[in-house]
């Protein structure tokens, strides 16, 4: 009699302990399904969710999700340096258009043949100032954002 009451206790711990493992598992499936959610739409703010007590369990869940916060911190960060740099792009084209413009005018002008050597002179001075005026913006803007000029040969 004894003997069948440790056979049935411990036919009765394996029940529990394999329902355990089972609810484990499908937890397991549960958050796999989760993580291939967020991962096939990563413009939400979804986080992987558990109802396990297991602390172990837990602790992994919540490396993952701090995983997904920087990743997606990241993302919002690169989006951002994006932005700015087509922005600085555009401003930087505007800043070079405007004096390229002037020295192309001046420097068509200076294919007149009725122009006279004074005027000659003050085009070309107002395109050296414009060509200095440009090197000194180009030196500002790499000093500015940390560029280097190419090295010249």
């Amino acid at each position: 009699m004894n003997s069948w009451l440790i056979i049935i206790i411990l036919i009765f711990l394996l029940i529990i302990s394999i329902g355990m493992l089972l609810l484990l598992l499908y937890d397991i499936k549960r958050m796999t399904k989760q993580l291939e959610d967020i991962i096939g739409n990563f413009g939400t703010n979804e986080l992987v969710r558990t109802n396990t007590h297991s602390k172990i369990l837990i602790q992994f869940i919540a490396k993952i999700n701090q995983l997904i916060y920087l990743f997606k911190q990241d993302q919002q960060n690169m989006f951002k340096r994006e932005k700015e740099l087509r922005q600085e792009v555009t401003n930087i084209s505007h800043d070079l258009r405007t004096p390229l413009t002037s020295i192309k005018g001046f420097s068509e002008l200076l294919a007149d043949p009725s122009l006279s050597d004074a005027d000659k002179k003050e085009f070309l001075s107002i395109i050296q100032k414009k060509i200095d005026h440009l090197t000194m913006m180009l030196i500002y803007s790499m000093s500015y954002h940390k560029l280097t000029p190419p090295i010249s040969h």
